[in-house]
């Protein structure tokens, strides 16, 4: 195997800074009297994708991850994760989006309702 070495390359220490929040998200949740409901979820950012997780995780098990508290109790939550990534590179700012689902509570019931269409129809959301 032959190496070339490209003489006119500068090895520059490239610093990326990320930011992250939570784009979009459903909560399914038991209603107050009975039966299964859905609601928006709340938006975070943070830090770190573990933080975010984290705060995503510490809402949903306070129940409190929906924008609207009208559950009994949550069940289930789906929400994407942003993971938004910066670098200058000669005085020039580029930018990376990247998104990761997150699902908290009980995935099988929550990937239930999104086969079922019970989720998504109304909100236009799409966390497949």
């Amino acid at each position: 195997m032959t190496t070339k070495t490209n003489t006119n390359v500068k090895e520059n220490k490239l610093e990326v800074t990320h930011s992250y929040s939570s784009a979009r998200g459903v909560v399914v949740g038991k209603v107050f009297g009975g039966g299964l409901g859905y609601s928006t979820a709340r938006d975070f950012t943070a830090d770190t994708l573990d933080e975010l997780k984290a705060k995503v995780q510490k809402a949903f098990d306070l129940g409190s991850l929906d924008k609207d508290a009208k559950f009994e109790k949550l069940l289930a939550a789906g929400v994407v994760l942003v993971d938004q990534a910066f670098v200058e590179i000669e005085g020039r700012t580029f930018t990376s989006t990247g998104e990761e689902n997150f699902v908290v509570g009980d995935v099988d019931l929550f990937n239930e309702k999104v086969d079922e269409g019970f989720i998504f129809d109304d909100l236009s959301l799409d966390l497949n």
